[in-house]
């Protein structure tokens, strides 16, 4: 419980790869995360996609290949695989985080602002290529 989703390779001896943000090492073509070791999972946004739209936030994937099966491009297969499975309500209560809306710059469009982090009082800015 509260593990957060978990893709588990039983094909690299068990390696888990947390679906974290801070995890994601590729977006290109597909969303791929990996370990601290670099062990990567890829095309996993759609099965993260049927997971967010069902409301499972814990979950183990076991996996025997560094990609999710990409079905017919969408997050439907998933979500009727994952109903039919059926989900199983946890007895520990969700924790919630609560964040502000990143903020956009004005002095560059291809950067933002993320929440202020309370802990550290820091603001990440974040970049991306201007399309």
């Amino acid at each position: 419980e509260n593990t957060g989703i978990v893709f588990h390779r039983i094909d690299m001896g068990g390696a888990l790869i947390p679906a974290r943000v801070e995890n994601v090492v590729d977006t290109r073509l597909c969303s791929t995360i990996a370990n601290a070791d670099g062990v990567r999972v890829s095309t996993v946004e759609h099965l993260l996609a049927a997971f967010a739209g069902l409301g499972v936030d814990n979950a183990y994937v076991d996996l025997d290949s560094p990609e999710v099966p990409i079905m017919d491009g969408s997050a439907a297969p998933f979500v009727f695989l994952i109903q039919c499975a059926g989900i199983v309500e946890q007895r520990v209560p969700k924790k919630w985080r609560r964040k502000k809306s990143a903020k956009k710059r004005e002095d560059s469009p291809e950067r933002a602002k993320g929440p202020l982090d309370q802990k550290n009082r820091r603001q990440k800015e974040y970049k991306w290529a201007a399309g």
